[in-house]
């Protein structure tokens, strides 16, 4: 089931999307994942939500990336990374491998640094600009219903912590104005358009180093049937039976 977490590594980098070229290529942070249990991103949000359009990819180009970087005036510069530890599948070591590509291209990584998960959330996820206490920080986030809406939570402004846990502390005022006006909408073809041209803005600003989509597997006993799964990490029992 796709897109029941859309990994990604949240920071308002002034240089554009320089450190997507040393990471996302290719699949290359996905690789240290067990195979057929995530997909590469190609979009701020996954398949399976209303809304969704494919908005580009990210070739595996350290060379660009130590071009943007230089041009920015930000190559070798001093960064912190930290991550959670069992959260996500295989958190962790997805954080590694984005510290090492990060360091092949010249920056200096601090981490990533890990704690348990009830001290991540209220000291990364839920920190106000202003007590911001790293650069970047491994996150995923799943739509508890079938609409871009709430993915698009992370990417609307009004929801930088304390008002909610846009955590990139990302803000665009065309974003927002496409965030609402699809929100408010009645017309599903205008608000899925809309979606869509507020998620291209999002990908060539890249506030989140955008890795994959982590699938949902679930495990039942050969003596019932019926069990759905749905890509938002819940399944339903309603038509449960024996097999």
């Amino acid at each position: 089931m796709d897109g029941i977490a859309n990994a990604a590594v949240p920071a308002g980098w002034p240089w554009e999307s320089s450190t997507h070229w040393p990471v996302s290529g290719g699949g290359h942070a996905p690789t240290v994942r067990s195979p057929g249990f995530c997909v590469p991103t190609n979009a701020p949000l996954p398949k399976s939500l209303f809304g969704y359009c494919q908005t580009g990819s990210y070739a595996y180009d350290p060379a660009r990336a130590k071009s943007m970087l230089q041009a920015a005036g930000a190559a070798g510069m001093s960064i912190k990374l930290v991550s959670s530890t069992g959260r996500y599948v295989q958190d962790i070591q997805v954080a590694n491998a984005v510290a090492g590509y990060l360091r092949d291209v010249g920056l200096k990584v601090d981490g990533p640094g890990t704690v348990d998960w009830p001290t991540y959330v209220p000291t990364y996820v839920l920190a106000p600009p202003a007590r911001a206490s790293t650069d970047l920080h491994l996150l995923g986030w799943a739509a508890s219903y079938m609409d871009a809406q709430q993915q698009f939570e992370q990417f609307y402004s009004p929801r930088t912590p304390p008002g909610g846990q846009a955590s990139s502390y990302y803000k665009n005022p065309q974003v927002d104005a496409l965030i609402e006006k699809a929100n408010s909408g009645t017309d599903q073809n205008q608000r899925a358009q809309d979606y869509c041209q507020a998620a291209k803005m999002v990908w060539n600003d890249a506030p989140w180093i955008f890795l994959y989509n982590q699938k949902y597997p679930f495990v039942t006993t050969s003596k019932v049937k019926g069990i759905v799964g749905l890509p938002n990490e819940k399944f339903v029992t309603t038509w449960m039976s024996p097999a």
